[in-house]
């Protein structure tokens, strides 16, 4: 059985765990949860057991009624079946250090899964050793919150877990105790990945954007980024020119977000059309539109978007260039209607600071959609040190007459930008890490 959100009930379980570990919540508090992927991991084990079985009395049924001996039916199933493992015999999985200095005995105890009397030992011996960061800057409690994350999205089962979930309350013991390591998102994962990430209400994790959902998202795209490789010049600060101010947003601002992605990489997987972040991730995942079409650039094709400039061309004569989208969005919950869209994107302001474009978007197979227009625009300022800044606003125009059914036509749109603008911001996030 699923939920609304296609998630069983592991799935779920999962992400409480995870949500739990990432906002350092007591191990406590959640260990019954923990417990419960145990019991349905155990569950589901049965079942494939029994499914087995089944198969065994299938194999040995037909071997009875073939057979000219009854000594040896029960030979022939028993080629098919698997070994049976004794599970005390399994050696215990270590994970690789990699390349990681700075590594104490404590981290490497949590890192190799070693039975928590260790870590207790470790512990007692020399406390202090909690504060002491790896060259990766990650603390024993970092790493050890790192290691269950990882196996939770990877569907390793809880036994194998358990060295590092009782190795993780002995440290949290330690830190109640008066030991000071405070747990951040931010310190879980690479400090560029999710340092300035907040949803578009409170600055807090919700439903709409919760951390378990990003975490999987951002292990699946880790050395595939859709933004592409990192652009040296924006681990610099930024500069903004003398009296220079961005644009004038539209009537409705939808979104104001800090992104943990450099300006010039944003910009080059917006505006490059050799890019695959619209085509592959917005339109087809994100979207999930069951057709599109992207256009190029109808001036300056090959240059709109390239971190480095040719010399010969002068960024300024790039504003006003357009290029066509043309895509299918499927239906939503909330307003359950199927459309094509006909979008023109008109790039409004381009420098090495601030970049807009603006979407006109036409829906003539929508009833009364030959009477209105949706008009969008997106701002992406540099914030310097590998962030920026998005601000995406929207207006729904009628060119002629206005229709009675008018508001329920805007707020249609405005909900269909929203999803749009959302997942702009989300999959910047979730591809910031190469």
């Amino acid at each position: 059985m699923e939920t609304s959100e296609e998630r069983n009930a592991i799935e779920c379980a999962k992400w409480v765990v995870v949500n739990a570990l990432v906002s350092d919540i007591s191990v406590k508090s959640f260990e019954n949860t923990f417990a419960a992927i145990e019991i349905m991991q155990s569950y589901e084990a049965e079942v494939k057991i029994k499914d087995l079985l089944v198969v065994k009395s299938g194999l040995a049924k037909s071997s009875i009624e073939s057979s000219e001996s009854c000594g040896i039916w029960w030979m022939t199933p028993a080629e098919f079946m698997p070994d049976i493992v004794d599970e005390d015999d399994k050696s215990e999985e270590r994970i690789e250090e990699g390349n990681e200095k700075g590594l104490t005995p404590l981290h490497r105890a949590i890192l190799n899964k070693d039975p928590p009397e260790t870590v207790k030992g470790i512990l007692e011996e020399n406390p202090d050793c909690l504060d002491i960061r790896s060259a990766e800057d990650r603390t024993s409690l970092e790493c050890a919150k790192a290691v269950l994350i990882t196996a939770l999205l990877e569907g390793k089962e809880v036994a194998s877990m358990k060295n590092t979930f009782a190795a993780l309350q002995i440290m949290q013991g330690y830190d109640e105790e008066g030991t000071k390591a405070n747990m951040e998102v931010d310190e879980l994962l690479p400090r560029s990945t999710i340092e300035t990430l907040k949803t578009r209400k409170k600055g807090n994790w919700s439903q709409s954007l919760d951390k378990y959902n990003f975490i999987k998202c951002l292990a699946a795209n880790s050395g595939i980024s859709a933004l592409g490789e990192y652009v040296d010049a924006d681990n610099d600060s930024a500069i903004q020119p003398h009296e220079y101010f961005p644009p004038a947003n539209l009537k409705h601002v939808s979104l104001r977000i800090n992104l943990p992605a450099g300006f010039r990489r944003v910009r080059r997987a917006i505006l490059d059309q050799k890019s695959s972040f619209l085509p592959s991730v917005i339109f087809d995942i994100k979207l999930r539109c069951t057709e599109y079409n992207v256009g190029a650039w109808d001036k300056y094709a090959k240059h709109i978007g390239r971190p480095q400039q040719n010399k010969d061309f002068n960024v300024k004569d790039f504003k006003g260039a357009k290029r066509k989208f043309e895509y299918r969005l499927p239906k939503t919950s909330a307003d359950d209607v199927e459309f094509d869209v006909n979008e023109t994107m008109e790039l409004l302001e381009y420098n090495d600071f601030c970049f807009t474009v603006k979407g006109k978007r036409e829906s003539l197979d929508l009833n009364l959609g030959n009477l209105f227009e949706t008009h969008t625009q997106m701002i992406f300022i540099d914030k310097g040190l590998n962030s920026c800044r998005l601000i995406a606003s929207m207006e729904v125009r009628f060119p002629q007459e206005r229709p009675t059914l008018s508001w329920q036509i805007k707020n249609t749109m405005r909900f269909r930008s929203l999803d749009y603008f959302n997942a702009i911001a989300e999959s910047i996030c979730e591809h910031s890490v190469d």
